[in-house]
């Protein structure tokens, strides 16, 4: 049990950011304590996807098959230091794209990893604006 808790932390925690969005739609706390569990929730949900997460690493091998061995993250590669260039490089150039996407969603784990990383950069964003905006207008 200790294991997955230290493996898939980041799954309970987007449960709680949805909570948190609730709270902070239904006004059932304060506003500011709300967009303050939302951010530290979706900055702790995004790092977790983005760079801690066990998949398969998916870049391309040298003979064209898809590289196997296990990588943290969506955004980093396996031990292979190639890998991890080819991955970050992906994000980067816009002809890549299609391919990275292919790689992000290539099987049911690494397609929801992608999917909670997207949600909880977004909801980063979005309660980073909440914040200033319940801070500026001194809503509570």
């Amino acid at each position: 049990m200790e294991r997955w808790v230290r493996r898939y932390w980041g799954y309970p925690i987007v449960v709680l950011l949805l909570l948190s969005w609730v709270a902070f739609i239904g006004g059932k706390i304060p506003r500011l304590t709300a967009v303050v569990f939302v951010l530290l929730f979706s900055l702790g949900d995004a790092y977790d996807f983005l760079f801690r997460v066990p998949m398969w690493c998916n870049a391309v091998n040298r003979n064209g098959t898809l590289c196997r061995e296990n990588s943290t993250g969506v955004l980093w590669g396996c031990h292979r230091r190639q890998h991890k260039w080819q991955r970050l490089k992906m994000i980067v150039v816009r002809d890549r794209w299609r391919q990275l996407s292919r790689e992000l969603f290539s099987t049911a784990p690494q397609g929801l990893a992608t999917v909670s990383s997207s949600v909880a950069a977004l909801s980063a964003l979005m309660g980073s604006i909440a914040a200033v905006l319940t801070v500026a207008l001194r809503i509570h």
